[in-house]
């Protein structure tokens, strides 16, 4: 274990619990480190530390200590974890280096980028400064944050986002996961409203169906909170939320600090530093804090002592909103999920690099980050949420429950919508309907449901009718819904806490037209291919060519397509396979490099047809037939490069 210098801190291997008293557990308030002193004192009078209970701890730090050892130095390059059993620590423990060149040890103290964890705090203090007064979470947010929204859904589906919808993921936007807007210095340190105002947020499908907010959605909540303060995001978050729990060093703000741990990248040699790229939707993703700051959050999520008040923790402990489909609902702050059976609230960052949890029924929490966003050290953090729900039932803390879909919890602020069977091709909204993503969505995002009787076919799967709008089976279970405007959306309840609901694809969109367009322009290419082979062989061989349409500009054509659809699927890709989100910003040189190879496709298509309407007569006539043929077969392809490559920046 790597501690802090300065702090006695026992080895957590050996100790079963530590009471959260001071200097052990920094708190930023006297009356909060009396109280959990109290608390803390009064548990351990009324309940002794037995050979059992030590046995479960030491099986608990038994198990983390396993899954650390598994990935630190090999998938990541540090670890942290602590976990809190409501008033004492049960365990805040760090492995490993806080940097790539293994020079600074990382500690239960170091800070550490948590991503979309971001969006906790976020929600606690949206809740705590709602119920002081200061700012309305049920008035619309285009007046409660002073951002006009360019609002594009069915004139009936228009009913006004508040900040509920937007806490619970339900305010329907449109927003681009891989192509986020350009980033100037000066962005990042406005008011968010200017950011906003610049892009402004796009309610773009109706608000019936929880879908994942990335960043504009706090976004919003984030200006909501700066114009009822009056001040900027992390001052308000600090007073609202980080001060009173204790959360000392945690921070919104740019970390100048040369302890705070970095991200890094598994290499042959060892790891490479890939920091985040700052964003301006600061409430989303940029929380900086230690494995001590989160002890404090969850501390106060569990023990209820007073450092938040009353009423927001039991919004962030109590489910407040469940599709149809029955899987996991949302409350005021976390997902909700089931582990083992045992109904966890929880939110991930970054898919997986951090995770914060809370064992309602056992009163446990658990916070655990990795310093690296490969694939094993993320499972790694996954596992260490499993093994503290797998302790809380060994400890008899929490009872298991039979797998089987739960109710719905449809709140009064939602919109309407009506049962219906979700027939037809659906498309995911993780990618937006503009430019490359809209390819990607297509290629890489739909499904296609079918009925089959009573029974729906998705995937490979038969989901069987189990009451109205809703079809399961093992993997879980659907639901279809319609809203005023009459678009059928479908509902996923095995989507965890990404893409559980699901727009209609137009036949345009269809996968299955896209890959007949595909299959077209590919034989096209290859026709081009194979005659001009055929031509340099007999052009090397000195024998006539004979007449043709347009062979150079086709090839060129040829090319110019192949390059442009490569570039179609590379360019939104650039922030998974780079590391930074700079080469697919519509600013950015490749986005240009993109229109310009979509509308060089244009251009060589319009002087190939030139070139052959005054030149068809000096060929044969099977020879123009074939040349017909192959444009009206290149013809959707070619649209479909202009739908996808043509962006410009807005």
């Amino acid at each position: 274990m790597v501690d802090a210098p300065g702090l006695d801190i026992p080895d957590p291997t050996t100790v079963v619990s530590q009471k959260p008293t001071h200097p052990y557990w920094k708190v930023g308030r006297m009356r909060r480190s009396v109280q959990l002193s109290l608390v803390a004192a009064l548990t351990l009078l009324s309940t002794p530390v037995t050979a059992d209970a030590r046995s479960e701890s030491d099986s608990l730090h038994d198990r983390i200590e396993h899954i650390a050892h598994e990935v630190v130095g090999g998938s990541t390059a540090g670890m942290a974890v602590s976990v809190v059993d409501g008033s004492r620590i049960e365990l805040l423990r760090a492995w490993g280096h806080a940097d790539d060149d293994g020079e600074r040890p990382l500690g239960p103290d170091s800070r550490l980028p948590v991503a979309s964890v971001s969006k906790v705090v976020t929600s606690l203090t949206a809740l705590t400064l709602h119920e002081e007064g200061t700012l309305d979470l049920d008035a619309p947010i285009e007046r409660s944050s002073g951002v006009r929204l360019r609002d594009e859904r069915a004139t009936v589906d228009r009913t006004p986002l508040t900040g509920r919808h937007l806490l619970t993921h339900h305010g329907g936007l449109a927003e681009s996961t891989l192509m986020p807007p350009s980033v100037d210095d000066g962005d990042l340190d406005r008011p968010l409203s200017d950011w906003l105002e610049r892009h402004p947020p796009v309610p773009g499908h109706p608000a019936i169906g929880m879908h994942y907010s990335p960043l504009v959605g706090y976004a919003l909540l984030g200006a909501a909170i700066e114009n009822a303060t009056g001040t900027d995001f992390d001052h308000a978050a600090r007073r609202a939320v980080l001060d009173p729990v204790g959360a000392d060093s945690a921070t919104f703000e740019e970390s100048t600090d040369p302890d705070d741990a970095v991200i890094v990248a598994a290499t042959d040699g060892g790891f490479e530093a890939t920091p985040w790229p700052r964003v301006p939707e600061t409430p989303s993703a940029s929380l900086r804090w230690s494995a001590r700051d989160s002890a404090a959050l969850l501390s106060a999520l569990t023990v209820r002592d007073g450092a938040l008040p009353e009423r927001v923790v039991e919004e962030a402990r109590t489910t407040s909103v469940r599709p149809h489909h029955g899987g996991g609902g949302h409350t005021q702050v976390f997902f909700e999920d089931h582990r083992r059976g045992v109904r966890v609230l929880e939110h991930p960052g970054a898919n997986g690099v951090a995770w914060l949890a809370i064992v309602p029924e056992a009163d446990v929490g658990v916070f655990v980050a990795v310093t690296s966003h490969e694939t094993a050290a993320m499972e790694a953090t996954d596992a260490v949420v499993d093994a503290v729900v797998d302790w809380t039932i060994d400890a008899g803390r929490a009872q298991p429950a039979p797998a089987a879909p739960a109710p719905a919890i449809i709140p009064g602020w939602l919109p309407s919508s009506r049962p219906a069977i979700p027939t037809g091709t659906f498309q995911e909204r993780l990618f937006t309907g503009h430019g490359p993503e809209k390819a990607l969505r297509s290629l890489l995002g739909q499904v296609r449901v079918t009925a089959d009787g009573h029974d729906l076919l998705m995937k490979g799967r038969r989901l069987s009718p189990e009451g109205e709008g809703r079809w399961c089976d093992q993997a879980g279970c659907v639901a279809g819904r319609i809203s005023d405007s009459g678009i059928t959306v479908l509902e996923r309840g095995d989507r965890g806490m990404l893409e559980q609901t699901l727009t209609p694809a137009s036949t345009w969109d269809d996968q299955r037209t896209i890959v007949a367009a595909l299959a077209a322009w590919g034989l096209v290419v290859l026709t081009i291919a194979i005659r001009a082979v055929w031509r340099l062989v007999r052009g090397i061989r000195g024998r006539a060519q004979g007449h043709s349409l347009a062979p150079g500009i086709a090839v060129s054509w040829a090319a110019s397509t192949t390059a442009t659809l490569v570039a179609v699927v590379m360019v939104p890709l650039g922030p998974l396979l780079w590391g930074s989100s700079s080469a697919a910003t519509p600013h950015a040189a490749a986005l240009w490099s993109l229109t310009a190879l979509a509308t060089t496709t244009v251009a060589l298509a319009l002087a190939w047809v030139i070139t052959s309407v005054r030149r068809w007569r000096t060929v044969s006539t099977r020879h123009v037939v074939a040349a017909g043929m192959c444009a009206a077969l290149a013809l959707p392809m070619q649209i479909y490069l202009v739908d996808w490559g043509v962006t410009l920046p807005g």
